[in-house]
């Protein structure tokens, strides 16, 4: 994970890895426009600890750049592999993993200390499922299919506290 990524994004991509590797659903390829999933868009609060994950897939059928013989159609073992990845993010609290930084890295490991006391840790809290059979990406009004927890995420800003739906632009 690059150094200037937060612990818990790096925890999400380890698990979003381990999902990949192995599931029997490929990841999309742009180029040729097969495969189904796409991109996993991360909403997280360090404040309420509340983490929102957006799974933006190809419909598990193959879409549009579906083969004809059917071969790429995944439609048998999309809803199981959506639960295990559901499951995989919610069994406990975002993975923190150790990172090593280079010797000439800045890091401040009392303050690092400080803040992991301190921590009580992030959960993934909803889940959303979006598929999309475009070329490049949906529209923001584009649906989204709930899928675990909450509907929105909370963030708080000074004494205001913010619901944040999927597609909401929100920038802190």
């Amino acid at each position: 994970c690059l150094q200037n990524m937060p612990d818990w994004s790096c925890g999400l991509a380890d698990i979003i890895n381990e999902f990949h590797a192995t599931s029997p659903i490929p990841p999309y390829d742009s180029k040729v426009h097969r495969g189904i999933w796409r991109t996993f868009t991360i909403r997280c609060s360090l404040r309420t600890k509340e983490c929102m994950v957006i799974v933006l897939h190809a419909p598990a059928s193959g879409g549009v750049g579906a083969k004809e013989d059917g071969s790429d159609d995944y439609s048998n073992v999309f809803d199981r592999e959506k639960k295990r990845l559901i499951n995989m993010l919610t069994e406990g609290l975002i993975p923190m993993p150790k990172r090593i930084f280079p010797e000439n890295h800045m890091y401040d490991e009392a303050k690092e200390e400080k803040n992991a006391a301190n921590d009580v840790g992030i959960r993934v809290t909803s889940i959303f499922f979006q598929e999309y059979e475009g070329l490049s990406h949906p529209s923001p009004e584009h649906p989204v299919q709930h899928a675990f927890g909450k509907k929105s995420l909370e963030e708080k800003l000074g004494q205001c506290t913010f619901q944040i739906s999927p597609g909401a632009f929100f920038q802190t």
